[in-house]
């Protein structure tokens, strides 16, 4: 630490300690009126970069070919086959009921779907009323055979047992959203190309923050959606084993775990700093001083992060808990360090112990949070919206742990003075002179260890491997893994498949093509053997 900014630190922190505690307190209740404004996010904008050309062209096929978001409900009877008629019954009204619910625009289920191979019908056929499972005389047996057999249904709509079916809610297309973030994404290309005008960057500031409020509201609506179809299918658990999937239901669960997740390990690192502090210390002080400042640090980088609406996302969330234990750390730094000088100094004055604390540990800690940071700037550099965000609020929420525990923690000292020295009682060294003893008498072990566990590292990191299944993310015992469980196991999966097909542009044909009486393609391309005889048969 440079003389001169000693010399203001000195005379801004330490000759006036109670008045450095007010600044930051004053600052900390500023931030935190913005609180109520914190905000959790799991949508796809949470999830990628400004200009990411496979969500835009994502975005253009549903604006064009309409709504890709919905919900899976699966059903298993408890007693009974599937297709016997009280099972069909409870299957058809849960349908009517769901098929009523605000925001679901259609519904999907094995009892709308054509019959085509029950019997097997023709082409021409086509052009009347299909019959469906609910249709008067449709041999439920051969049904059944064509929806396990059917490429068109097949894992898809039944299971392989036949026991379990799902149903498609497709939910309505949100139109206000998309042309929101098509005016949004086009105004940033042109800041990113050609650059704004004035009155764009005032347009597209307006759009962004309408953008934001709309899809604070949405996620709300999506969120009450999800709760009112769990809250209809309660009414048939009695009944049936059934469960929820789809991204809205995904979404809202993400939200409600990082929520519960906060709340858990919050109380949690409270209890442990808590019984650490107490354990070594056993002064209330040395208790209340860093507790004090993890407190104001979260809550001025919290409100900090509320008043620009920055939103915390599944992985951000985490760097709560992270910057709640390297602010402890800080503070436990000047806290041993102030009570080794004080144990070999005893008749030095507090301010010469403060002193001498503060000029002993800048560097050392200065260091310790400069090394972290990098190590959370190289996130910055991925090409991942919600790894990048929580490298710049690991870094920002840094910076601010170091400024905060050199104000609160030295000006604390000099105002609860020097107190009793219970350098007796001290339990900070003692798990580390037990290591320091052990290293001195038994060097060449450490050594050896040390080159075994090299070996084993350099093996184990030869035998890493990349997980993405998103299933495995969650506990078996939560709904969201059971239902997506048994979705992707017997009913095709809750992430589908877009193929788009774009036909090329070609000349305008000279002639063109008719196909001939004798030509080998009859009048009926899907006839008795389109699939063969026996596509269907009795498996």
């Amino acid at each position: 630490m440079s003389a001169a900014l000693f010399n203001l630190y000195q005379r801004t922190v330490l000759r006036h300690p109670l008045s450095a505690i007010f600044m930051v307190l004053a600052l900390a209740v500023a931030m935190a009126f913005g609180l109520s404004n914190f905000k959790l996010d799991a949508s796809a904008d949470s999830l990628t970069l400004e200009h990411d050309d496979d969500l835009n062209f994502f975005r253009e096929v549903v604006q064009r070919y309409g709504s890709d978001n919905f919900l899976i409900v699966t059903f298993s009877p408890l007693e009974g086959d599937l297709f016997n008629e009280e099972n069909l019954q409870t299957l058809s009204s849960l349908r009517n009921e769901l098929a009523e619910i605000k925001g679901v625009e259609s519904m999907l289920s094995l009892l709308d779907v054509p019959l085509l191979y029950s019997p097997k019908i023709s082409v021409g056929d086509l052009k009347g009323e299909l019959n469906t499972l609910l249709s008067p005389g449709v041999d439920r047996d051969l049904a059944r055979q064509e929806f396990l057999n059917s490429p068109i249904y097949k894992d898809l709509i039944l299971s392989k047992d036949g026991q379990t079916t799902g149903m498609l809610a497709t939910l309505e297309l949100d139109q206000k959203y998309l042309d929101l973030v098509q005016a949004r994404d086009a105004l940033r290309l042109i800041k990113s190309t050609d650059g704004l005008s004035q009155e764009q960057q005032i347009e597209l500031n307006f759009l962004s923050k309408e953008f934001l409020d709309y899809r604070t509201a949405k996620a709300a609506k999506s969120h009450q959606l999800v709760a009112d179809v769990r809250g209809l299918m309660d009414g048939y658990r009695d009944r049936a084993t059934i469960f929820l999937g789809g991204p809205d239901m995904i979404t809202a669960d993400m939200v409600d775990f990082i929520k519960s997740d906060l709340a858990i390990f919050g109380t949690g690192i409270l209890i442990f700093v808590i019984v650490t502090l107490a354990i070594i210390f056993r002064q209330l002080r040395w208790v209340i001083l860093p507790l004090s400042t993890c407190a104001l640090c979260l809550v001025i980088i919290l409100g900090f992060l509320s008043w620009i609406d920055w939103r915390l996302t599944v992985i951000s969330s985490n760097f709560v808990s992270l910057l709640l234990i390297i602010t402890l750390a800080l503070t436990m730094h000047l806290i041993v360090r102030y009570r080794e000088l004080y144990r070999t100094q005893p008749d030095a004055t507090q301010d010469q112990l403060v002193i001498a604390t503060v000029t002993s540990m800048a560097k050392p800690c200065l260091y310790t949070v400069m090394t972290t940071i990098v190590a959370f700037m190289s996130l910055v550099v991925s090409n991942i919206r919600p790894v990048i965000d929580f490298g710049w609020m690991m870094t920002m929420g840094i910076s601010l742990a170091l400024m905060v525990a050199f104000i609160i923690i030295p000006a604390g000292m000099m105002l609860i003075g020097k107190g009793k020295n219970s350098a007796g009682n001290d339990n900070s060294a003692s798990l580390t002179s037990v290591f320091a003893n052990f290293t001195e008498r038994h060097g060449n072990i450490v050594l050896l260890t040390a080159c075994v566990l090299s070996v084993l590292s350099i093996y184990g990191i030869s035998r890493l491997e990349v997980e993405n299944r998103f299933i495995d993310y969650f506990r078996s015992d939560t709904e969201i893994y059971q239902g997506m469980e048994i979705i992707d196991a017997s009913l095709g999966g809750t992430t589908p498949l877009d193929i788009i097909l774009q036909a090329p542009t070609f000349a305008e044909p000279e002639q063109s093509f008719e196909v001939s009486e004798d030509s080998e393609y009859g009048d009926d391309a899907f006839g008795e053997d389109a699939f063969g005889d026996d596509a269907f048969a009795e498996s």
